[in-house]
């Protein structure tokens, strides 16, 4: 534990170093180049890559079906055309994402319990017949790994329940042709779940932990699978229902 934790240290100190050498370079201060860094170039980075992504797959798309159709078809290079995974990726992709959450999680927990026990370590704060501080360090960092663990379970059970009876791969963005009482429910129920995804996408980007953000917007794309595959059960026009 003591190498990983020197590890970190060695990761941080690095990548101050990194900033205040830049600062240097460019005349800027510290907080200035922190500001331009991860305030404006890396969400625009995390924004465009993805936008230009969708831009070109959708490109690629229409180009493939213009040289295949015989016949004039309407093309329609919208989210509309935007297909779910099926199944088995949506178990996996999502499975392998909270295993990084894990840890990603267990391992901010490390360095901020490490980070908190040596100040007040340095402080003089604990007696000196005191406990080694690496006792509770482990005590929450274990309990992080644990409570991130038992989640992992019930994410599969929620998976498992909302994908039961689903056509998928479907449409991601496909409609009810008829608002009946199901329909009604589900889409509550999604939208609860994909607002609270929002919200803790945008939540992460203002405290700085760009890393969950992005996670939390890989979700936000899961839970529209579910959705969607919800959504499909029920009577469905042929140009929503078709892939």
């Amino acid at each position: 534990m003591n190498s990983l934790i020197h590890l970190f240290k060695e990761l941080y100190a690095y990548c101050t170093d990194f900033i205040i050498n830049l600062a240097n370079i460019t005349g800027l201060s510290y907080y200035e180049v922190n500001f331009v860094i991860f305030i404006i170039i890396y969400p625009l980075l995390l924004i465009i890559t993805p936008t230009l992504y969708i831009i070109q797959k959708l490109r690629l798309r229409t180009i493939k079906s213009s040289t295949i159709a015989t016949t004039n078809t309407e093309s329609k290079t919208s989210f509309n055309n935007i297909k779910t995974f099926n199944k088995r990726k949506i178990f996996i992709s999502a499975n392998l994402a909270w295993l990084f959450i894990i840890v990603l999680g267990t391992s901010r927990v490390l360095s901020e319990s490490t980070n908190y026990y040596e100040y007040h370590l340095s402080r003089g704060d604990y007696p000196p017949e005191a406990d080694s501080i690496s006792i509770p360090i482990f005590r929450e960092t274990f309990f992080a790994f644990l409570i991130l663990s038992i989640l992992l379970i019930f994410l599969n059970i929620f998976i498992f329940l909302t994908t039961r009876k689903t056509n998928l791969p479907t449409k991601l963005f496909i409609k009810a042709d008829f608002f009946i009482v199901p329909v009604v429910l589900w889409e509550l129920f999604f939208g609860f779940w994909l607002a609270t995804s929002l919200f803790f996408f945008f939540y992460w980007f203002w405290i700085g932990y760009y890393i969950e953000g992005l996670i939390t917007l890989f979700f936000t794309f899961i839970l529209l699978n579910l959705r969607a595959g919800q959504i499909s059960k029920y009577k469905q026009t042929t140009e929503n229902a078709s892939l």
